[in-house]
């Protein structure tokens, strides 16, 4: 298996600035080519967004067999792809 990466989707105010409040953390790990392992970990909407408990969270459910899923993927670029159409209205933050 490979290293757990992260993708962050943050909301954004009606006016289009970046809001502070809410947001999803993506965890997955490649376990083997075209399957990848996934979990989530959703912020609150009334809560600040924090990469930090984002990660701690999507990584502790990766373990979790209810929590996380396998999918499959040609490539880790259609995975971030398909989320960030997925996340939508929320947008790709490195």
């Amino acid at each position: 298996m490979s290293d757990i990466k992260f993708l962050h989707f943050r909301n954004y105010k009606m006016n289009g600035e970046l809001s502070n409040l809410g947001g999803i953390t993506v965890a997955y790990q490649k376990i083997r080519d075209g399957v990848f392992k996934m979990a989530y970990a959703h912020c609150h909407p009334q809560d600040n967004f924090s990469k930090a408990i984002g990660r701690i969270k999507a990584a502790g459910r990766l373990n979790s067999p209810i929590q996380s899923q396998l999918v499959e993927y040609s490539s880790e670029k259609d995975l971030v792809a398909d989320e960030r159409d997925i996340q939508f209205p929320y947008r790709l933050k490195g």
